[in-house]
């Protein structure tokens, strides 16, 4: 996909002082909390396709380039954060974000859902 840029987001380039829910997962080292919220920062501020390190393109995304937001599916009904296409500035991204500037911060390991 050549003509995609990817970008890598970590410290360099994200606040991870971004909000009180963030800064204190990240001082807890509970980093999946953190990338949470960064995917959804990136998107909102710059748009564009988010991907999880462990997924494999299959197919370019022009087919859904003209949504404003499109996001993938794990199983069934269940949405997988793993893929997320947004333009700047989409509502559903920013109440995903609304929630964590609101939310406290629960410490402990993440549970995954079975």
């Amino acid at each position: 996909m050549p003509e995609y840029r990817f970008i890598e987001w970590n410290e360099d380039n994200f606040d991870v002082r971004a909000c009180p829910y963030v800064e204190r997962a990240y001082r807890a080292r509970e980093f999946a909390f953190v990338s949470d919220y960064a995917r959804g920062k990136a998107l909102y501020d710059h748009g564009g396709i988010y991907l999880d390190t462990d997924v494999e393109v299959l197919k370019p995304f022009d087919d859904l380039l003209s949504y404003r937001s499109f996001w993938g599916f794990e199983a069934g009904n269940f949405i997988a954060a793993g893929i997320i296409g947004a333009v700047p500035g989409h509502d559903i991204i920013k109440a995903y974000l609304g929630q964590y500037h609101t939310a406290n911060y629960p410490g402990g390991k993440r549970r995954r859902r079975s």
